[in-house]
């Protein structure tokens, strides 16, 4: 599986407000790529429903933070790879003035919830945040 930056996927269709200690309001987005029969297949995950991605085993989720003018601005990403019961976190970004600010984490807890809180997470050690 080859695995694009955030931008090169296709937009989010939703967006979930988040409820954040910030001036300006924030959203998040979260999308996952599998491959099936040689094919990429892009999911539009609404965060709300039931952990939709328990029992998926294999693929990507990439989850982005969005601040919520008009523009809607990308302020940070992460991808994490799903392989069997584990959820490694391959890579985050934060930019600008929202760098240290928690977002990685608060992406981290989404995923989690996203898959029933079954899986190992790994990769915050060695993750290139930028």
């Amino acid at each position: 599986m080859i695995i694009y930056a955030p931008h090169e996927y296709p937009s989010p269709q939703h967006y979930h407000q988040l409820d954040y200690t910030f001036d300006e309001p924030l959203s998040i987005s979260v999308r996952y790529h599998s491959i099936d029969n040689g094919n990429d297949i892009f999911e539009h995950v609404d965060q709300i429903t039931d952990p939709i991605l328990r029992y998926h085993d294999d693929g990507a989720l990439l989850l982005d933070v969005w601040n919520n003018d008009e523009d809607r601005d990308w302020v940070a990403s992460t991808i994490f790879f799903i392989d069997g019961n584990h959820l490694a976190l391959r890579e985050a970004r934060t930019f600008g003035r929202w760098r240290d600010r928690g977002l990685v984490h608060l992406m981290t807890i989404v995923a989690q919830t996203l898959t029933g809180w079954t899986m190992q997470t790994s990769g915050h050690r060695w993750v290139d945040v930028w």
